[in-house]
């Protein structure tokens, strides 16, 4: 997401030729910036292939679903980080929070959803403005602090990254975890 047209769409070509070849039909993506990128920026391509893309917390939820999959409550206290790619972009904000609230006990943050605040790390910041990126990111997880729960969970690895990052220099007790991990936790 940094606005160079040109390599998106070499890259969106190839992309295209590798799955057209492929005859790929389901795509399912852990990255939120992938998942974005793959359901709206490839939405062309794709629904001329036919191929559907899902976030991982899509597909896990809608399995857990149609196999009845019971899920054990893990009984820790978190709060939840709505990605800006597979929040705001893509409108992915109750699949995650449904899985959640089997294994766990969640308290919202001040800002959720639409108006979740952002972790700082996406658009290049991160990579461009690493100090912004992180104080942009201390932010984020004072407000998480403020709920009192232990863990910060989100969906996608950039946001665990930077989140991480921040609570490291704030010398945080606050966990910061992806929600898969705790879905495998809530499976054994």
């Amino acid at each position: 997401r940094t606005g160079d047209r040109k390599a998106f769409n070499s890259v969106a070509a190839k992309n295209y030729e590798l799955i057209k070849k492929s005859g790929v039909k389901k795509i399912i993506t852990s990255c939120s910036g992938c998942y974005r990128t793959l359901k709206l920026d490839y939405k062309d391509y794709f629904d001329e292939l036919g191929v559907e893309v899902l976030h991982t917390v899509e597909f896990l939820n809608k399995i857990l679903k149609e196999k009845n999959i019971e899920l054990k409550n893990l009984g820790l206290n978190v709060t939840y980080h709505d990605p800006c790619h597979s929040g705001r972009h893509v409108g992915l904000y109750n699949e995650p929070r449904e899985i959640l609230k089997k294994i766990a006990n969640v308290t919202e943050m001040k800002t959720i959803k639409q108006a979740a605040k952002c972790c700082g790390a996406g658009g290049g910041v991160k990579k461009g403005f690493p100090e912004l990126a992180l104080e942009i990111a201390k932010s984020r997880v004072q407000e998480a602090e403020e709920t009192g729960a232990d863990y910060l969970v989100s969906i996608c690895p950039f946001c665990y990254r930077n989140l991480s990052d921040a609570i490291e220099a704030l010398g945080s007790s606050m966990k910061m975890v992806d929600l898969t991990d705790l879905v495998v936790q809530a499976l054994n």
